[in-house]
C-alpha cells in the first residue's frame, strides 16, 4: 500500500517489472492487494494484465504514464525511481527527444531550460528552422532567438533564413552544450 503522495522503489516493484535496457515495464503477476478482498478479482486481472506491457501513451505530448493505486505517474520518472533508486529531483530529458523511449541510456537530469533545448522545431514553426522567424518589416527580415533560463535572447537579424539558423545553431551549443538540438 502507497504510504505517501508518490510510491517507494518497493512499491512500484511489488507491481511492475522493469528492463533497463529496453525502457519497457511489464506487470506483475498480483497475490494481494489492499482493494480487493475477493480473490476472483485478482484473478480475473491477472488473466487480463499480467505479463502485459504496462502505460499508456499521451495522445499529444507521446510520454508514457502509469497508473498505481489509482495515481497515473509519468513512466520515465518510475523508471529512475526504479534504477537509481529515488524520484528524481529535477526534470528528465530524453536525450534522442523520443518520449516514450524509457531505456536508462536515454534519461538524463536536466532544468528547464536544458529540456526545452533539447525540443524538436515546433509544429507551427514556418521559418523551417528552430529559433529562427520573419518579420518582413525589417530589412532584415530573418531573427534568431533563443529561450534561455526563462528569458528570450536576440542572436541577430539576417538576410536569410539559413544565416538565422547558423546563428541559432551556435547560440544553442553556447548557451545548452550537450543538450543543444538545433533541428
Amino acid at each position: 500500500m502507497v504510504t505517501s503522495s508518490r510510491p517507494s522503489r518497493t512499491e512500484v516493484l511489488s507491481v511492475l517489472d522493469f528492463n533497463p535496457e529496453t525502457g519497457v515495464f511489464v506487470w506483475r503477476e498480483r497475490t494481494e492487494h489492499p482493494w480487493w478482498a475477493r480473490s476472483w478479482d485478482l484473478v480475473r486481472w491477472n488473466a487480463k494484465w499480467a505479463g502485459q506491457v504496462a502505460g499508456t501513451k499521451h495522445p499529444q505530448y507521446g510520454n508514457l504514464s502509469i497508473g498505481i493505486w489509482r495515481r497515473q505517474f509519468k513512466a520515465h520518472q518510475l523508471a529512475w525511481l526504479v534504477y537509481y533508486g529515488d524520484w528524481p529531483p529535477m526534470p528528465i530529458d530524453h536525450i534522442n527527444g523520443i518520449p516514450d523511449d524509457n531505456r536508462i541510456s536515454n534519461l538524463r537530469l536536466a532544468d528547464k531550460s536544458q529540456n526545452a533545448a533539447n525540443s524538436k522545431r515546433p509544429i507551427n514553426n514556418t521559418s523551417g528552422y528552430k529559433g529562427v522567424s520573419y518579420n518582413p518589416r525589417y530589412k532584415l527580415p530573418w531573427r534568431a532567438f533563443i529561450y534561455y533560463k526563462g528569458k528570450q535572447i536576440d542572436l541577430g537579424r539576417y538576410a536569410s533564413a539559413e544565416e538565422g539558423h547558423i546563428a541559432y545553431v551556435h547560440g544553442s551549443e553556447k548557451y545548452f552544450g550537450a543538450f543543444a538540438r538545433p533541428v
